[in-house]
């Protein structure tokens, strides 16, 4: 993940630009070298990037102040901390479709003890305290790391999943079915501009439409 955070890193900083779309189907692997002439490892011979462009906006656009992109989509005010914290939403993603125990996982997503967790929430906490940056979860992630002796940071206490001891919840469903529930809903990531866009709804939502120049 590294390298999409150092590609993001450089759109925000260098470019003044947010993606404005992350999520696991725009992030692609590049590269046609084979792993065993590559060290065996899928990161050493792919590279992941950030893909579909099309979406891209600088941070003073108006559609960042729009009811489409802070209620109905649910993002944060600044676009570059929301790019972040989707990043570390679509990483998880990938991390729970490469496991065979999707209850297990979803169960230590919410207990922060894995290194992986804790920079989930650890982010998630930062991006609502308008602090997370790419270079914020660089930082976080090199010092949460097994290899170089990572250590569990108690302060980074777990979540009990929404809904957990709803009395209704737990008569219609088991553990399993609402940690399973409360992680999908944790990690979404909503899109109701399509929908806008399709009806040709923009301007109810408070989207500034201008001419076209072409």
């Amino acid at each position: 993940m590294d390298r999409l955070l150092q590609a993001l890193g450089r759109m925000h900083s260098q470019h003044d630009l947010c993606h404005d779309d992350i999520k696991p189907d725009n992030i692609w692997l590049s590269g046609s070298k084979d792993l065993n002439s590559a060290g065996g490892t899928l990161e050493a011979a792919k590279h992941w990037i950030l893909a579909d462009l099309g979406n891209v906006r600088e941070p003073s656009h108006p559609y960042h102040s729009s009811i489409l992109w802070s209620r109905l989509n649910n993002n944060l005010p600044d676009c570059r901390i929301n790019d972040v914290l989707r990043l570390l939403k679509s990483y998880v993603l990938f991390l729970r479709a490469s496991v065979e125990d999707e209850v297990a996982f979803d169960t230590q997503l919410f207990q922060a003890h894995e290194p992986w967790a804790q920079l989930y929430w650890s982010t998630s906490d930062a991006a609502q305290a308008q602090l997370a940056s790419a270079s914020f979860v660089q930082t976080l992630s090199k010092g949460l790391s097994p290899v170089l002796g990572w250590r569990r940071d108690p302060s980074v206490s777990g979540r009990d999943p929404p809904g957990l001891w709803n009395p209704l919840y737990r008569l219609l469903l088991n553990r399993e079915h609402l940690i399973g529930w409360a992680v999908k809903d944790e990690l979404k990531m909503t899109a109701a501009d399509y929908l806008a866009r399709r009806w040709g709804m923009t301007l109810m939502f408070g989207v500034p439409v201008g001419t076209c120049k072409a």
